[in-house]
């Protein structure tokens, strides 16, 4: 990632779900997204993201490569730089836990 640095309680961050074209879309074991299946209250509930970089004024308990669990919908949109992977930013004050255990974002 380039170098970029989040303002004050700013937090830059990737989706650990899948996205296509900024979307949450449900997946097959096989890996083929499910268009036709596609649930619109997936923006209306929390997703986990794995934080890239925070911002200086972010609290000790989160800090860079840890998992957190967002608000429902307070992320911007899709953040894109040429030649990087799109990425999102949200605040500290949406963050509503933390964890550095990958399974545990897993979704059944």
């Amino acid at each position: 990632m380039i170098k970029l640095t989040p303002l004050n309680t700013r937090i830059f961050f990737k989706f650990v779900e899948d996205l296509t074209n900024t979307s949450f879309m449900p997946k097959s074991s096989g890996g083929i997204f499910l268009t036709d299946v596609y649930d619109f209250s997936e923006v209306h509930r929390p997703h986990w993201g794995k934080i890239e970089v925070c911002g200086k004024d972010v609290c000790d308990e989160i800090k860079n490569s840890t998992y957190i669990l967002i608000e429902p919908g307070k992320w911007t949109t899709r953040i894109n730089i040429p030649n990087e992977e799109p990425f999102w930013q949200t605040e500290e004050a949406f963050v509503m836990m933390t964890t550095d255990d990958i399974s545990a974002t897993i979704r059944y």
